[in-house]
């Protein structure tokens, strides 16, 4: 294959790797503006030429500022001549003053590598339609199977670049001097951790990602389109999109019911409603979801997709001894499992302990705070608009301390050195969940069971609802859109300046005739990465506890939950389209570790809410005669009763609805029989030619 290359000589010395920090260029910013129409002049610019799309480039290879040429140069022709099947283009970025490599590939190479990955695609209707694993032998049985630009879209195009990316392994005998990379691991990801490689990352399209926001984006009631979030960012932040849409639909529910229980004059009716119909509607909630998330998986072509870890590579910073794989035959690294464990139960748990018991500490100091304030109200020492004031404050605590937990919780996964990604993921997430459930439903339990106050018990959730989604809302979408567009802004301003620079000096500077200045691949670079929706699951994991444990204590608060949620589904949407990187597309059959998130939940508030019945006394009201130890035997009853009902719904619901089982059992004879057909006018043919050359 021939190679592409455009080598420009660079304007300046290079500089150094670390670019100035936040706060410094912070304070040059009164400098910066100081030619208000020279910013205007700028903005415009960059607005321009950010569009720019980038030529023949799927994924992008950017070096460090004051990386070696040579050792460039290596990783390039090491690159092709141990992956042939790449194309590579070399340039250096005139604003940054970084080299990068424009990756991608022929469609015949990208056919080889979807057979190598097994990439599902879908049949053609005569074959049935469905989704097979895609082989370059039947290439004519599949859908747009001779179309180069159709066949895949940019999402799988990148998936199958990144796969030949990752298929460089080096051996000691080529590698760079002085460099030690493990043998026969994928080098790329090495080099980037060692920080050789500053950042790999596929570009947006901004073709498509144009008419991705039009439609989704600006639309706040209207469907979301998901087959093209799916076709662009990829099935697992599809699916994550897709269940926030589905969780904020069926909040419909409880906002209707929990309206009409909060006008209700019997709060004892109220209570019981909303503690019967939150059982209810928690477990219908999760088993029609499986069955929704079933049907989309199934167009999606990854409802039956397996589990892959044993097959996948390690991370990077996957730490072990070479081994042989006994499944692949290849050379892997192995870590004994004791070791994790022992790393698991002595650090692990005993730090997250001390984490739990720092969290309670400053709870109960929390509440010394409160009641040191309502005192002073009460004593007319402070004006009651005060009394509110610990409550705002307690979320405000709640948010930091899930902030400070999150990077010892990232601290702790490195330490047990997990093999794969998606089980490095998954235990990440079982971490933060369960940190952050206690953080964020602690002082509720407190309040509920220990001072078995449903009035303060009704003040602190709706100040934790509504104050975290308002900090939530700053975090996730404020903060990140205000530093994007002092970002730009910043950045316009350097080009201009370095134009002037350059043009003072016409004997060095370079031809930047026609160039585009501030080039799409630079603005991209300079975006945070969005590895993994599990933020924003974490975020809606939280409030859903609030909504099925408590709610009851506060019938608005579905109301409350589905007003923000339907805010959400866009300002995540916005963020995901404007404030990061695009994602390298994942396939997944279901939400994961989440679903049994929520089901773990939703178990434990069937409990909550029938201890909230009887805490809140609408059992004794109802049955005067009980004494209190008839009371706690009813409420145990009555919650045995409810968990078996729970079970026998969610049994009696199943998750695969049977006309997709059906269209699958069609789709599958449908294809055997049209192979068939194919096969016997093969043989036909075959034997016709036979007899020709015989006579």
């Amino acid at each position: 294959m021939e190679e592409k290359e455009l080598l420009q000589p660079q304007a300046t010395q290079c500089a150094p790797q670390q670019q100035p920090k936040l706060m410094d260029r912070i304070r040059s910013f009164p400098k910066d503006f100081a030619d208000t129409g020279q910013l205007m002049i700028s903005a415009k610019r960059w607005l321009t030429v950010s569009t720019e799309p980038v030529p023949d480039c799927d994924i992008v290879v950017m070096f460090p500022r004051d990386a070696d040429k040579e050792f460039v140069a290596w990783c390039r022709h090491s690159l092709l001549n141990h992956v042939p099947d790449l194309t590579l283009r070399q340039v250096e970025l005139q604003y940054s003053r970084c080299v990068a490599l424009y990756v991608t590939a022929s469609f015949r190479s990208l056919l080889k590598a979807a057979d190598t990955v097994g990439l599902r695609k879908r049949l053609r209707s005569s074959y049935g339609g469905g989704y097979q694993e895609f082989t370059l032998e039947e290439l004519d049985l599949f859908a747009n199977g001779q179309s180069a630009s159709d066949f895949f879209s940019s999402q799988e195009r990148q998936g199958l670049v990144r796969h030949l990316l990752l298929s460089w392994r080096l051996e000691a005998a080529n590698c760079w001097p002085g460099l030690s990379l493990t043998e026969q691991q994928p080098a790329l990801p090495q080099l980037q951790v060692r920080g050789l490689v500053q950042a790999v990352f596929p570009l947006h399209c901004q073709r498509d990602l144009s008419r991705l926001q039009a439609s989704w984006v600006g639309r706040l009631f209207r469907p979301q389109p998901l087959n093209a979030v799916q076709e662009y960012f990829g099935v697992k932040v599809a699916l994550y999109f897709a269940w926030l849409g589905f969780y904020t639909m069926a909040l419909l529910a409880p906002a209707l019911v929990g309206a009409v229980a909060h006008f209700l004059s019997s709060s004892d009716a109220a209570c019981g409603l909303l503690v019967c119909f939150n059982i209810l509607w928690a477990t219908v909630y999760l088993e029609m979801w499986k069955r929704h998330s079933s049907v989309l998986t199934y167009d999606w072509g990854t409802l039956d997709s397996g589990n892959t870890d044993l097959l996948d590579e390690c991370r990077p910073l996957f730490k072990g001894q070479p081994s042989i794989s006994r499944i692949t035959g290849r050379v892997t690294l192995a870590y004994p499992a004791w070791k994790r464990l022992a790393i698991r139960y002595l650090i692990s748990l005993p730090v997250i302990a001390a984490c739990l018991a720092a969290v309670v500490c400053l709870m109960l100091l929390q509440f010394a705070f409160q009641d040191w304030i309502t005192e002073m109200v009460t004593e007319k020492a402070l004006p009651s608009v005060v009394d509110f004031a610990p409550k705002v404050t307690n979320a405000l605590v709640i948010s930091m301390c899930d902030y400070f937990y999150k990077g010892i919780a990232k601290w702790l996964n490195d330490l047990e050195n997990i093999r794969v990604e998606e089980s490095y993921r998954s235990h990440l997430i079982i971490k933060l969940v369960l940190f952050q459930s206690v953080n964020s439903f602690l002082s509720l339990f407190y309040v509920a069971f220990y001072r078995q106050d449903m009035s303060m018990l009704k003040q602190q959730l709706a100040a934790l609802l509504l104050t975290r989604q308002i900090i939530d809302n700053i975090k996730e979408v404020g903060i990140p859109f205000v530093m994007s567009r002092i970002r730009n802004y910043k950045m316009s301003l350097d080009y201009e300046r370095q134009k002037k620079r350059d043009s003072a000096e016409p004997d060095t500077a370079p031809d930047t005739e026609g160039s585009p200045g501030i080039t799409q691949t630079e603005v991209e670079a300079s975006l945070e990465a969005y590895d993994d929706p599990y933020e924003d699951y974490l975020e809606m994991f939280i409030q859903y506890g609030y909504m099925c444990m408590f709610s009851c204590a506060l019938p608005l608060a579905g109301v409350f939950c589905l007003i923000n949620n339907v805010m959400e589904i866009r300002s995540d949407a916005f963020k995901l389209c404007t404030g990061f990187r695009r994602p390298f597309g994942t396939k997944v059959s279901d939400i994961g570790v989440w679903q049994m998130a929520l089901e773990g939940i939703s178990c434990v508030a069937v409990t909550v809410n029938v201890a909230l019945l009887g805490v809140s006394g609408a059992v004794s009201r109802w049955f005067p005669s009980l004494s209190p130890a008839q009371v706690v035997l009813l409420l145990v009853l009555f919650e045995h009763i409810v968990l078996v009902l729970k079970y026998i719904i969610a049994k009696a619901i199943p998750d695969v609805p049977h006309w997709i089982e059906e269209e699958i059992a069609i789709t599958e004879h449908k294809k055997r029989a049209a192979l068939k057909l194919q096969n016997r006018a093969h043989l036909r043919a075959k034997r016709e030619s036979g007899s020709c050359s015989e006579g």
